[in-house]
């Protein structure tokens, strides 16, 4: 489907995230001094708040937290995906990040079902999203 997505502001601590994303790598970061791993990149740990910061590929699979579908009252960036759901995944790794899940209507979403990470192009930007899909 070509859908017309906002295009996320890329800047120095983000890019290496996106850059990844067209590898099908989900990269998090992860404090060398106290282990935190986190997301979105930051350029302090906000746990010990040190600045030895690495980026870390992540393995792509959690659960879900929680979910809200959209049915109606989208952006014109989203009206076509309408309804859509949007989940609050905690990932093997510890940390929670907000994505969009796919389901079809055989399987629907449920807090604390497993989910794995994987990636869509957008056809009119080049970038590359992550989604979600239920395991």
């Amino acid at each position: 489907m070509d859908v017309n997505r906002t295009v996320p502001f890329v800047d120095w601590d983000s890019a290496p995230f996106w850059e990844k994303l067209k590898e099908g790598k989900f990269m998090l970061m992860e404090c060398s001094e106290c282990h935190h791993v986190f997301f979105p990149a930051r350029i302090i740990c906000p746990e010990c708040w040190s600045s030895a910061l690495v980026w870390r590929e992540a393995s792509g699979n959690g659960v879900i937290y929680s979910f809200t579908t959209v049915e109606a009252g989208a952006t014109a960036a989203f009206e076509l995906l309408t309804p859509y759901t949007i989940a609050l995944i905690t990932l093997e790794e510890g940390c929670r990040v907000f994505g969009m899940l796919r389901h079809g209507a055989e399987r629907t979403p449920a807090i604390g079902a497993q989910v794995r990470c994987d990636f869509e192009i957008d056809s009119n930007s080049g970038f590359v999203f992550p989604v979600f899909g239920l395991v």
